[in-house]
């Protein structure tokens, strides 16, 4: 992953909702992408909703990140606070329906 431009920028875990095996790589651009393998697959004739209380069993920490990093984070979003947020009426709805 590093020899091609890639950083890790979270460890290796497993998803709650899909028990995916994954780590999230950042390009060289900054976008975070994440690799994975071996996720539950859902039959849709017998799926039911359910709650899941996190969004990893384990892993995905940040790699490589200081405390810095993570107040300049948490200042951000305490920041993001002030300013209302905006949304398009049309899109708010209820969404369409599948066919």
């Amino acid at each position: 992953m590093h020899e091609l431009g890639f950083d890790m920028a979270l460890s290796v875990g497993r998803h709650t909702h899909d028990k995916e095996l994954s780590y999230y790589a950042r390009t060289p651009s900054g976008f975070e992408w994440e690799v994975g393998w071996n996720p539950v697959v859902v039959d849709e004739t017998t799926w039911e909703p359910t709650t899941h209380q996190g969004i990893s069993i384990w892993g995905h920490t940040p790699v490589g990140q200081t405390i810095v990093d993570r107040l300049d984070r948490f200042r951000l979003g305490a920041r993001s606070l002030l300013h209302p947020e905006k949304s398009v009426p049309a899109l708010g709805g209820t969404g369409i329906p599948d066919d």
